[in-house]
């Protein structure tokens, strides 16, 4: 498990309480299973402030909280606060801490903690909460499995610079070291293997996590632009909760983000970037083939495969900051994944507009942008049908994005089962005005869903579905059958048959392995 920090700290005094201050554990009833009307109980640990984070690490069974209040007037949050250790074993208090939530942060994975701030990072204790290790380090990944943080080296006078080193993660001590450019940030990081990384940034570096050897390909993934005036520059940019990465930018003119996601098999990767598509040998990173992009053309992009076919969809938009800004044009394009060999290009009619988001429906391209969907070929590119949709300019009304599959509807026989399953001639979009647009393979409107009929699911384990309407939590079967309700919310978070929900300042344990057994 990878973690990214990009904020750096001071370190606030431990202060020491008593094991079990006002801290409360109750029994509560939550919910009940209809088919023999068993009750599902759980335990309430009641403390004495509102909880707005927690961390569960499941290695020791400490719980760490993080409090913070309400202004007076109710409507902001306060910048003060604490967090404390919780030992969920042993039902006491291991430590606490105070927080300023505009100087400090807590980052962690399986049996290890960050104390963040302004002027270093330090390394805590998780039983003691006491500093292991500190450093001036900008850390970019912390994994407990690997036993390694990765972080570029600080210097006095320069600041943060592009040498990454490796730190081992109990010790603080230095590893290796390696020149790795940051210019334009980082798009991804994930593990090839059990002991190659690859980092996408301005490229691809692969690095060895024992030695820090490795290839390295170089490509552009960021640009300076003059001609976007942009007042202040944001931190980053998340890029979704699966890759944990961030995009770090330094300028209030830097582009970023002008790259496709990484495609990896057994013996090769793919890469798009503003300048080519690109198939490099795994192991080596010698370029197989590659096809040049003109001059602005690409941008941020997305790449599959199916059978042979490496297919590209260019949405025509980067980054500047945290702001979504048009670059590039969006197009369409396939290429023959062993050769490169261009099967097509297809650069979409769209003026001041770019692709929003896109799905493969019966092998065509849907393609939503901000008032219109559009049909293409998947196997020619050739264009289908397009249909415009009337918004409200003044009110800013547009689509928004295709429905997943997580999106759940009540049938006539009263089961919950995904939008997307009950008809698969239509096809689902949200639509920024609270609706769900139902429309046909001829891209007509059939019907409208008010986004207040429709439930979310927000987990799943053993074929059950976690469902979530009205702040409570609906379980069911495959079938789509109720196999329980509960008075559980949204944020609720399932980890081994154990349902974990936190409701003001009561953190919630319901055991469900009775429930949701195999």
């Amino acid at each position: 498990m990878k973690r990214i920090l990009l904020a750096i700290t001071v370190l606030f005094p431990l202060m020491c309480i008593g094991q079990n201050a006002d801290i409360t554990i109750n029994e509560k009833v939550f919910g009940t299973k209809p088919q023999d009307s068993i009750e599902i109980r759980g335990l309430v640990y009641e403390f004495p402030d509102n909880i707005y984070k927690y961390y569960l690490d499941t290695m020791s069974n400490f719980l760490t909280i993080q409090f913070r209040g309400l202004t007076k007037n109710q409507k902001k949050l306060n910048s003060e606060g604490y967090t404390l250790q919780y030992d969920m074993i042993n039902k006491g208090v291991l430590w606490k801490k105070d927080l300023n939530y505009n100087m400090n942060h807590i980052l962690q994975d399986y049996g290890s903690m960050f104390f963040t701030g302004p002027y270093h990072v330090s390394c805590l204790d998780i039983e003691t909460g006491e500093k292991k290790w500190k450093t001036k380090n900008r850390i970019y990944v912390h994994d407990s499995g690997k036993g390694i943080v990765l972080s570029y080296k600080y210097n006095n006078i320069e600041g943060p610079t592009n040498y990454l080193e490796c730190n081992d993660i109990n010790s603080g001590n230095s590893l290796w070291e390696r020149s790795i450019t940051r210019e334009y940030g980082w798009n991804d990081f994930f593990f090839s293997n059990d002991s190659t990384v690859l980092i996408i940034s301005s490229g691809i570096h692969a690095l060895n996590i024992k030695t820090g050897r490795g290839w390295n390909y170089y490509t552009t993934t960021g640009v300076e632009d003059y001609t976007t005036n942009i007042a202040m520059n944001a931190a980053g940019i998340a890029l979704g909760a699966l890759t944990g990465t961030y995009v770090l930018s330094s300028a209030h003119n830097v582009v970023t983000d002008i790259v496709s996601n990484t495609l990896v098999d057994s013996t090769s990767i793919y890469i798009a970037s503003k300048d080519r598509l690109a198939k490099l040998n795994k192991n080596t990173g010698e370029i197989i083939w590659q096809q040049p992009f003109a001059d602005k053309l690409a941008s941020k992009s997305s790449i599959f495969i199916s059978d042979s076919i490496l297919y590209m969809i260019n949405y025509g938009y980067a980054y500047m900051g945290s702001r979504q800004i048009e670059f590039g044009k969006p197009f369409i394009a396939a290429f023959n994944k062993d050769s490169g060999e261009q099967e097509y290009i297809i650069i979409l009619d769209s003026k001041d507009d770019f692709i929003i988001d896109y799905k493969i429906v019966n092998n065509e391209f849907n393609l939503m942008f901000q008032n219109k969907l559009s049909k293409y070929s998947i196997a020619t590119g050739n264009h289908l049908k397009t249909k415009e949709f009337e918004t409200e300019k003044d009110k800013n009304k547009s689509l928004n994005y295709f429905v997943g599959n997580n999106v759940f509807v009540t049938t006539s026989d009263n089961k919950l089962v995904s939008l997307n399953t009950t008809d698969s001639a239509t096809t689902y979009v949200f639509h920024e005005n609270r609706i769900v647009l139902a429309y046909d393979n001829e891209l007509n409107i059939s019907d409208s869903i008010n986004i207040d009929n429709l439930y979310l699911q927000y987990s799943k384990a053993n074929n059950y579905s976690f469902i979530n309407k009205d702040n409570k939590t609906i379980i069911v079967n495959e079938t789509g059958n109720q196999i329980a309700e509960l008075e559980v919310t949204s944020n609720a978070y399932l980890l081994n048959n154990t349902l974990y929900n936190v409701q003001g300042n009561n953190f919630i344990v319901i055991d469900l392995k009775e429930i949701i057994a195999y």
